[in-house]
């Protein structure tokens, strides 16, 4: 069964590779970015970054603040928008040797927020039927199990998005794609670890698409990494 993208308009396909671009002009090394749409609705799209120390703790706060004050669809996207430019400011003036709390990664900051910026986008708008999400690395295999939003999630932020996903497949298929592999094992890892879970349909992982993909140097990536489809 193909991929989402291979059905994408080549209008949604500029809008969206434009949003990619922006992500990963902002991103560094060291950082991991996550970007999620709903459909071909450019307007749905959301972007999320690895955070860690007290930032994270600021940021969280900052975001949940700003996002409690002025709830529903007629704010959507602003909140967020606006919360994460008062929380960049905040972190910039914090001390570097500052007390650190847990961290939070790209994919778990995704999960956090994913419930509520579903709920606002289908007040006025259709249900959607897929979810991608766009990551610069693929998912670690090692972070520290979580609990979020009250739920726990297993280790690894590649084990939390299928975990995460499962709670949606009546509602959403979920599709990942990454620009490189992330400092773990080769793709074999990954096919040992959702062969299983692939057989349900609701998630699937996939190297960036070429016509999605910034730099030509990413496309080498294919050639090491294996395509997981709906089975």
């Amino acid at each position: 069964m193909p991929l989402p993208h291979e059905s994408f308009t080549p209008a949604f396909t500029k809008q969206l590779k434009a949003c990619l671009t922006r992500a990963r002009a902002r991103g560094e090394n060291s950082e991991v970015w996550a970007l999620l749409h709903f459909d071909q609705y450019v307007e749905s799209v959301e972007t999320f970054h690895s955070h860690s120390g007290l930032k994270t703790k600021v940021y969280r706060e900052q975001l949940d603040r700003l996002a409690t004050q002025n709830p529903g669809p007629a704010n959507y996207g602003l909140n967020t928008q606006l919360a994460k430019y008062r929380a960049t400011h905040a972190m910039a003036v914090l001390p570097a040797a500052a007390s650190s709390f847990v961290d939070m990664h790209a994919e778990e900051e995704l999960i956090t927020g994913f419930q509520r910026i579903y709920d606002d986008w289908i007040v006025n708008k259709p249900a959607p039927k897929i979810c991608c999400i766009y990551l610069n690395f693929s998912p670690c295999a090692r972070s520290a199990a979580k609990v979020i939003n009250g739920e726990s999630y297993p280790v690894g932020c590649m084990h939390k998005l299928v975990h995460f996903a499962r709670q949606y497949r009546h509602r959403l298929f979920f599709t990942v794609y990454y620009d490189a592999l992330f400092n773990q094992p080769d793709a074999a890892t990954y096919q040992a670890a959702l062969a299983g879970v692939l057989k349900e349909g609701f998630i699937s992982f996939a190297p960036m698409p070429s016509e999605l993909a910034s730099y030509p140097e990413q496309l080498a990536h294919k050639a090491l990494t294996t395509s997981f489809t709906r089975v």
